[in-house]
């Protein structure tokens, strides 16, 4: 081979590299970073500017679809990072029942480090690419 093939191999090699790298790590962040805790000021059933009532902060006793949709994400969010939790909760899997209880208090305190869900929260659980067994989706395993 002669020097100049040898020097764009080894710069298509780098640059190979990294970006596997940065992938990796860009992966490696998003699973452990969690949401930043908030104060919680807003209160059950409050306005929003566009004139809608937000069911927002969720806490005990909440009955709403986005205890449902928060149950489910909880229990992908906890099936995928089950093993690497210092505290782990009294069962791995939430029922879906809309109703937000003891358990699903228990899951919130992991996962959140309070004991409600404002929506900052809601919408970072919502964005996390893990579906309701735990699994991600095939488009991000490759």
């Amino acid at each position: 081979m002669n020097k100049q093939l040898k020097i764009t191999v080894i710069i298509c090699v780098l640059v190979v590299l990294a970006t596997a790298g940065g992938l990796w790590w860009y992966d490696t962040k998003k699973k452990t970073g969690t949401p930043s805790k908030t104060d919680g000021t807003s209160t059950s059933g409050s306005e929003t500017p566009t004139g809608t009532v937000s069911v927002f902060p969720l806490s005990k006793g909440s009955v709403c679809e986005e205890v449902r949709k928060l149950q489910a994400k909880m229990n992908g969010w906890m099936s995928y990072n089950y093993f690497t939790l210092t505290t782990k909760p009294s069962s791995q899997q939430l029922s879906t029942d809309a109703i937000f209880g003891k358990k699903t208090l228990e899951f919130v305190r992991i996962i959140f480090k309070t004991d409600v869900v404002t929506e900052a929260n809601y919408q970072w659980l919502m964005a996390q690419n893990i579906d309701s067994i735990g699994k991600k989706p095939i488009w991000q395993i490759f």
